[in-house]
């Protein structure tokens, strides 16, 4: 793990202490070395699953719903990593 893996271990921090479980990765992107360090993150209750992807300052996330075999996009939202986090806790059951 990288010192950028864990700045970005530290924005979400809020979503890690409500259940989510995080991997360190990395992402092609348009800089000189081609890939930037990120984060991914799951969490599942009954059946949704939320996921996201964190890098540098941006988040992109989203809810499906999985009933048999079938996997419906819910809810999708792209932006900075901060804004992303909120959004996300607001979306968490009660």
């Amino acid at each position: 793990m990288s010192a950028e893996h864990d700045r970005l271990l530290a924005v979400v921090a809020p979503l890690r202490a409500a259940g989510w479980v995080f991997v360190p990765t990395s992402l092609a992107a348009p800089t000189e070395g081609g890939t930037v360090d990120a984060l991914f993150g799951l969490h599942t209750h009954g059946d949704l699953e939320d996921n996201v992807q964190v890098w540098e300052k941006w988040a992109v996330a989203s809810r499906l719903r999985k009933t048999r075999n079938c996997e419906t996009p819910t809810w999708h939202s792209f932006g900075r990593a901060d804004d992303i986090v909120r959004e996300l806790l607001e979306l968490q059951p009660e």
